[in-house]
This record gives C-alpha cells, sequence and structure tokens, in this order.
C-alpha cells in the first residue's frame, strides 16, 4: 500500500528539507508567536510540530478511504463518528504512543 513506512519517512524528509532550506518555520513563528515568547523559541516549536505531524500524518493507515471506512461501518468509523475517520485515527493513535511509558519526549518540554 501507499500510506506505509517508506511514504512516512518521505514525507518526513521533505519537511525536514523544507524546514531547513525555507524561511517557512520564521515565518510561521512571526505569525504565530504568543506575546512575550522569543521568535527563534517559536521557530523551533514550529519545526518539532512539523516534524511531529509529518511522522504521524498517516499513522497506522490501513490503505482504506474514509468513504469505504464509513460505508463498511468499519470499527474506526464508528469510533469516530463516520467524520475525518483515518485522520482522527492517526492523531488518536500517535497520541496514545506518546502517553507509553518512555515514549512522551514532549513531556520536558515547558
Amino acid at each position: 500500500p501507499y500510506h506505509n513506512r517508506v511514504h512516512a519517512a518521505s514525507v518526513l524528509h521533505a519537511t525536514h528539507a523544507l524546514l531547513e532550506q525555507t524561511d517557512l518555520a520564521e515565518a510561521a513563528a512571526a505569525a504565530l508567536c504568543w506575546e512575550g515568547t522569543e521568535t527563534g523559541r517559536c521557530a523551533q516549536i514550529v519545526r518539532l510540530a512539523s516534524l511531529l505531524a509529518a511522522a504521524a500524518h498517516d499513522f497506522e493507515h490501513r490503505g482504506l478511504t474514509n468513504d469505504y471506512l464509513v460505508r463498511t461501518c468499519d470499527s474506526r468509523a464508528i469510533c469516530y463518528n463516520d467524520q475525518h475517520v483515518n485522520e482522527n485515527h492517526h492523531v488518536a493513535a500517535a497520541f496514545a504512543v506518546l502517553q507509553r511509558p518512555g515514549c512522551d519526549f514532549l513531556a520536558g518540554l515547558p
């Protein structure tokens, strides 16, 4: 299937290249930075969030479309009330991994 580990690595690599070769993180930080926070620190957070999103964007994808999952009353479709089934599962499953002991590398962030 297309949505596999190679695809995930490709998206993660492309995101890293985009962040390294452009000022995208800095531009986003300037627009999103909350008052009193250094723009450079915000840019670091934007980079981290972008890389985490890239790594998790198709996590546990089974190669089935949202429409198929809804039409077949798949358990994931039921769990997410037929709304953005794959996308909701990707993020929920990724956050579940982060909750495992020793896996939450974000826990130490201020």
